[in-house]
């Protein structure tokens, strides 16, 4: 196939040690790194050390060359980096390492794999302040100590505890979708994320579903406000939101 050749050098497995499905994993990353899906095809394994070789069409290969480039600069854009942090992750739960090479071998971008600094772990939960929001979908407990459940999408925050009083008012709000604020205790796993031991609910406020355009239309029908003179108020409002809805 005529085209542009990179190579993707793995230097823990050979031809005969590799399982098919984690060789698959590979090159679906791989392509998702290089981008331009459709004009980037995978062209043959080499022995050795492993060594995957991709095919990119000459339409396509400035498009992958910029993402190279970009890698380099240390200016990836999101995806790209994403598709960076997948192979790398890879290759250090396989203790290896690898080196992508592009045609004639002008630039070589590494991946440390094995070598990439561990990420700091915590042997012991800490505690922290801070707020969860989700749809409010189970309270519970027989003692005086009440437990809630919240589920904010795919994520599901259990252990949540309150008050019995707190839990009784509440309870008029079960299914409705919540921000409560309180006390979480959290552990930080070997892979860097972070897991939520408990939470002692202090405070919470009801979060409106209506849809915004309706709390913009009530918005613009007060006196003395500039909502009512702004072209685009909805724009405006979101603007001035900024990251203010995100939970930590």
């Amino acid at each position: 196939m005529n085209g542009y050749e990179y190579k993707f050098l793995i230097d823990v497995f050979e031809l005969d040690t590799i399982p098919m499905v984690r060789l698959a994993e590979y090159m679906a990353d791989l392509a998702r790194l290089l981008g331009s899906e459709a004009q980037v095809h995978f062209n043959r394994l080499e022995e050795g050390s492993l060594v995957l070789v991709q095919s990119i069409e000459p339409a396509a290969y400035p498009a992958v060359q910029g993402r190279i480039r970009a890698l380099e600069a240390g200016t990836p854009d999101e995806d790209l980096r994403k598709a960076f942090e997948a192979l790398d992750l890879k290759l250090r739960k396989d203790k290896a390492r690898a080196k992508l090479l592009s045609p004639k071998s002008a630039q070589i971008i590494e991946f440390p794999g094995r070598d990439r600094p561990q990420p700091m772990t915590y042997d012991h939960p800490f505690s922290e302040e801070g707020t969860l929001q989700g749809q409010l979908v189970s309270i519970g407990g027989k003692d005086a100590s009440k437990h809630l459940i919240i589920q904010d999408g795919p994520v599901r925050y259990s252990g949540l505890e309150t008050t019995e009083n707190m839990a009784r008012e509440l309870r008029h709000h079960v299914f409705d979708h919540v921000r409560v604020n309180g006390t979480g205790r959290w552990l930080r796993l070997a892979d860097g994320t972070w897991k939520l031991q408990g939470f002692i609910v202090r405070s919470f406020e009801i979060l409106s579903d209506e849809p915004l355009a309706d709390v913009v239309a009530k918005l613009r029908k007060v006196p003395g406000n500039r909502w009512a003179d702004s072209a685009d108020p909805i724009d405006e409002l979101l603007n001035l939101r900024g990251d203010d809805d995100q939970v930590h």
